[in-house]
């Protein structure tokens, strides 16, 4: 078994095993630090993915934040022919469509946001380290789309996710993510 695939099994289990108080507990304050974050940053576009437990659940997040800044635009991913992702804005569920996995992705007929258009991107992954290096799902979709349209990235993080730096060396083709919000024993910590 190679390490990364390991490494994924491991991630998956730790966070299947998180309780749901704690779930709860670490994206309502995720959640409200990725807000202050976004009002500091005067974000107006906001790329994210659709999440579901045992991820960061977006969904979640995303009515949040609509509700806080009601002018606030969100993209979704939306895999393309050939291996390739694009970002399409999207407003209602009746924008979306369910494909592989369960994944709900914005429908073609959803209008493609251009990659400087997006002010922040909010990076998936199952297991992180502090400098930046993160394990995917393993279809290389996100370091093949940031490694010709790099955005500034920030992936939200629950603290079974996190390894000590070193405890992989990341690939020629992986792409290290800019910001690492999660929980600490000091609270919401930005890396």
């Amino acid at each position: 078994m190679d390490r990364k695939k390991g490494i994924r099994q491991d991630c998956l289990a730790k966070m299947q095993a998180i309780s749901p108080a704690d779930r709860t507990h670490w994206q309502r304050h995720m959640s409200e630090a990725l807000l202050k974050l976004l009002q500091s940053r005067n974000v107006q576009t906001l790329a994210l993915y659709y999440g579901f437990a045992p991820e960061f659940e977006t969904v979640q997040l995303m009515a949040y934040l609509k509700e806080s800044l009601p002018d606030l635009n969100f993209a979704l991913p939306r895999i393309e022919p050939e291996r390739q992702m694009t970002f399409r804005y999207f407003n209602s569920k009746a924008d979306l469509e369910t494909v592989q996995k369960h994944i709900q992705q914005p429908k073609a007929t959803c209008t493609e946001v251009k990659p400087e258009d997006i002010d922040l991107m909010l990076v998936p992954g199952l297991a992180f380290q502090r400098n930046g290096w993160r394990i995917g799902f393993g279809g290389g979709y996100y370091d093949r789309f940031l490694a010709k349209c790099p955005q500034q990235t920030l992936s939200l993080v629950f603290p079974p996710q996190l390894y000590e730096t070193g405890y992989w060396e990341g690939e020629s083709h992986d792409i290290r993510i800019d910001e690492i919000l999660t929980m600490t024993a000091e609270g919401v910590t930005l890396w």
